[in-house]
């Protein structure tokens, strides 16, 4: 009697926790996430955030050092330039090797973009 009271509330709440709106919601959240997109922002922003981490550390401070805050200022800047003029081929290069292992389709980097200017409807 008791098994057959756990099986109707384990089924009940199958049947609601894996909805077709869930379900649908799921999709579209791994299709998001399969993304080239989505891959490069999470690549970029982990690079951005170990960059800024040690600023962040020392800015959040009670007491604060304003000589080495502006020092840390102007070495993550410099640190940043690095990434956008030096490494940045790296990260892409990165993320294509992950969007390639997973089968993940990779945009044409260097092909032409014309942005629309209007509708033509």
């Amino acid at each position: 009697m008791i098994n057959n009271i756990r099986n109707v509330k384990i089924n009940s709440f199958v049947r609601n926790y894996y909805s077709e709106k869930n379900c649908e919601e799921a999709g579209v959240c791994l299709i998001m996430i399969k993304s080239f997109e989505f891959i490069f922002i999470l690549y970029l922003m982990h690079k951005i955030i170990r960059i800024t981490n040690l600023l962040c550390r020392v800015l959040q401070q009670k007491s604060l050092d304003i000589l080495n805050a502006m020092d840390l200022v102007s070495t993550t800047k410099a640190l940043l330039r690095t990434l956008r003029d030096a490494e940045f081929d790296f990260l892409v290069a990165n993320v294509q090797y992950v969007c390639t292992k997973y089968e993940i389709d990779i945009p044409h980097i260097n092909a032409s973009y014309k942005k629309a200017t209007s509708r033509s409807c």
